[in-house]
C-alpha cells in the first residue's frame, strides 16, 4: 500500500475552479468507520457508498482519522491508508469523467468524544449542485388525546433534525433547521420534556452495551445540551437513548429512509415523566 508523506495534504486529481455552480452548490457528508488497526471498508458501508450515485458532483474531500492509541507517525500513515481505501471504493461509483478528489490524513489529531470506535473513521464531503433547498423546520404536533396518568401529552417528531450516519453530529440541513426548532419548542418550556435518541440498525433490539445503542444516547444528549444552552430549565429536561426501537422504516432501502431512523423525538409531560 502506498505511503503518503507525513502530515501533508495532497491531491490525487487537480482541483478545478468551480464557478458555474458557486451559488447553488450543496454538500453532503458521509462517515465510514473502521475496525481497530484496519483500513479496509466494511460490507455494511455499501448503502452509504450508494448515496453519491446520480449526484452532479463537483468535487469530493476525503479525510482519514484514527483513535488516540499508537504513535503519531503510525496513526498518520493509517489515517492516510483509510482515506485511500475509501477513495478506491468511491471511484467504482463515479462517472468516467471523475470529479476532483482531495485526500487528507489527520492521524489522531481530531478524536471524537465517547467510544474509540467513533474516532476510527473517514469523513467524505461530497460537493454537488442542483440539490433542492432544505425544507423549513417543522414540528408535527397532533392534538393531545385523552391519556392515562404517566403517559406523555404528546410526542414531537423533529422533522429535519437528523444525524450523520454513525455519529452524534447533525447533518448540514439539521444545523440550519435547529434555530427554528428551538423557537417552536419554547412553547413547551413550562412542561417536562423527555428527549429520546434513536439509531438506524434493522433487526432485533440492540443491547445497551452495543456501540450503536450508545450512539442513540449521545444523540439525545446532544439535543439536551443544545436546549440547556438555549435557556431551557435543565430540571425539566431528561434524555435517554432507545437504540433501534420504534424505527420509522423497519426495512430501509434508501438513504432517506435510513436518515429517518437516525432521529430524536421529544415527549411532553405536564408532570415529571416516569423513570
Amino acid at each position: 500500500m502506498p505511503i503518503l508523506s507525513k502530515s501533508v495534504l495532497f491531491l490525487l486529481l487537480p482541483l478545478a475552479v468551480l464557478t458555474s455552480h458557486a451559488q447553488n452548490q450543496k454538500s453532503d457528508t458521509l462517515t465510514f468507520h473502521f475496525a481497530f488497526d484496519r483500513s479496509d471498508l466494511q460490507p455494511a458501508d455499501s448503502p452509504l457508498l450508494s448515496r453519491i450515485a446520480g449526484l452532479a458532483i463537483d468535487s469530493i474531500s476525503i479525510t482519514g482519522h484514527t483513535d488516540i492509541k499508537g504513535s503519531v507517525a503510525y496513526n498518520q500513515r493509517l489515517s492516510e491508508s483509510r482515506a485511500i481505501s475509501t477513495q478506491t471504493a468511491l471511484q467504482h461509483l463515479l462517472p468516467a469523467t471523475s470529479p476532483a478528489i482531495r485526500l487528507e490524513g489527520r492521524g489522531k489529531s481530531e478524536p471524537l468524544p465517547g467510544d474509540d470506535s467513533l474516532s476510527r473513521r473517514v469523513v467524505v464531503i461530497v460537493y454537488y449542485h442542483d440539490k433542492p433547498a432544505p425544507p423549513v423546520a417543522r414540528i408535527d404536533t397532533p392534538p393531545p388525546p385523552p391519556h392515562p396518568e404517566g403517559e406523555p401529552d404528546t410526542t414531537l417528531s423533529l422533522d429535519n433534525i437528523n444525524f450523520i450516519a454513525n455519529t452524534p453530529v447533525l447533518t448540514d440541513a439539521a444545523r440550519e433547521a435547529m434555530p427554528g426548532t428551538i423557537r417552536n419548542l419554547r412553547t413547551f418550556s413550562d412542561r417536562f420534556l423527555e428527549i429520546d435518541g434513536f439509531c438506524n440498525a434493522p433487526g432485533p433490539p440492540l443491547p445497551p452495551q452495543d456501540p450503536l445503542y450508545k450512539l442513540s444516547v449521545q444523540r439525545a444528549k446532544y439535543i439536551y445540551d443544545v436546549l440547556v444552552q438555549s435557556g431551557f430549565d435543565s430540571t425539566r429536561l431528561r434524555y435517554k437513548g432507545l437504540g433501534n426501537t420504534r424505527p420509522v422504516n423497519a426495512h430501509p432501502t434508501t438513504a432517506a429512509e435510513m436518515d429517518q431512523n437516525m432521529r430524536v423525538e421529544i415527549k411532553v409531560y405536564r408532570k415529571p415523566p416516569p423513570l
